[in-house]
């Protein structure tokens, strides 16, 4: 595979070698046999038809298991784009429940303040009728207490304006918290890590898969903040990570960075790691593990440098660099 290739280009490289090499096919004139001469794949007809049509099908799985990808991506951001808003929205809630709540905790003093001059002019009415006093000072308290009475409704609904406002806020701050939407937004984007992984686990030829529990919100209402990592074989057997080989943790933990860095890439637009080091990660795997992980490593589209002493001579790479120490000295052969 070239270098920067990305396996739907190496694929349509190969259908146009292919396709070419088929049109340059030769008929034995007495035999009736086909033949291609010079071929630059080295195969027969019939082997050349089936690359052709292997590649297409291929390119055909890529470019749908690519558009789910791209939707799911998207829908993130939205989702992404909608949690930001929600939050400024939030924000500036909030600080109109404090404005509020300095506006009613004024208000209620006021409140008290009129009822204490309600109590006293109205002990000072009963004075002044005991007494037969001026019966215009009767009716300016009247006034007063009329006053005081229209007063003290219009705060009132205004304290049931403000306790329907701080209502509707604890309703949107709960939904939007952490027991809401944005540990719907968290699951969502464990699932889709999850399934990454798996993937890469299947390209790896690994019986494993990971099965990943993300928040977890609680009777009371509040959250479990706790990422629990599973792995099964074969679909069964649901085992603590921790629980499995150094070998097939090796395999998971691969397929992780490479999720988490294929994730990143498509999230940023071109401009995202185009780089992985992989320095001894292999160590628990044997030589046929190594060869087949580096095949999955070669299809994808990126530089990757691996450092590992665990394959064979015999292992063909045309991008392996072989280093040998002998006596102190390390040379490259």
């Amino acid at each position: 595979m070239q270098k920067g290739a990305t396996p739907i280009s190496e694929n349509k490289r190969i259908y146009r070698i292919a396709k070419g090499d088929l049109d340059g096919k030769i008929k034995c004139p007495k035999c009736g046999a086909e033949f291609i001469q010079d071929s630059r794949l080295k195969l027969s007809v019939e082997e050349t038809q089936e690359v052709i049509a292997s590649v297409t099908k291929e390119n055909k799985k890529l470019s749908t298991k690519a558009d789910r990808l791209n939707a799911t991506l998207e829908e993130v951001k939205a989702k992404i784009d909608e949690a930001g808003e929600a939050e400024e929205r939030r924000q500036k809630m909030e600080r109109e429940i404090r404005r509020m709540e300095t506006n009613l905790s004024t208000n209620a003093d006021t409140i008290a303040s009129y009822d204490r001059t309600i109590k006293n002019l109205t002990e000072e009415i009963k004075t002044l009728k005991e007494n037969n006093r001026n019966g215009e000072m009767i009716k300016s308290l009247k006034a007063k207490i009329e006053k005081c009475n229209r007063d003290c409704r219009k705060y009132e609904k205004e304290k049931t304006t403000v306790e329907e406002e701080l209502e509707m806020i604890n309703y949107w701050s709960y939904y939007l918290g952490k027991a809401g939407f944005m540990t719907y937004l968290a699951n969502r984007a464990v699932s889709v890590l999850e399934g990454t992984v798996n993937s890469y686990l299947q390209k790896f030829k690994s019986p494993l898969s990971v099965n990943i529990n993300g928040f977890k919100v609680l009777r009371d209402g509040s959250v479990r903040e706790k990422i629990e990592v599973f792995a099964l074989e074969n679909g069964l057997n649901a085992e603590a990570f921790m629980s499995k080989s150094g070998g097939e943790r090796g395999r998971i933990n691969l397929a992780g960075i490479i999720s988490i860095q294929h994730l990143i890439n498509m999230s940023t637009n071109g401009r995202g790691l185009d780089m992985l080091l992989l320095d001894e990660s292999l160590n628990n795997l044997d030589t046929e593990g190594v060869i087949s992980v580096c095949n999955v490593l070669e299809n994808l589209g990126i530089t990757v440098m691996m450092i590992t002493q665990n394959v064979s001579s015999e292992f063909n790479n045309e991008n392996k660099l072989l280093v040998v120490k002998e006596n102190g000295v390390s040379r490259i052969l």
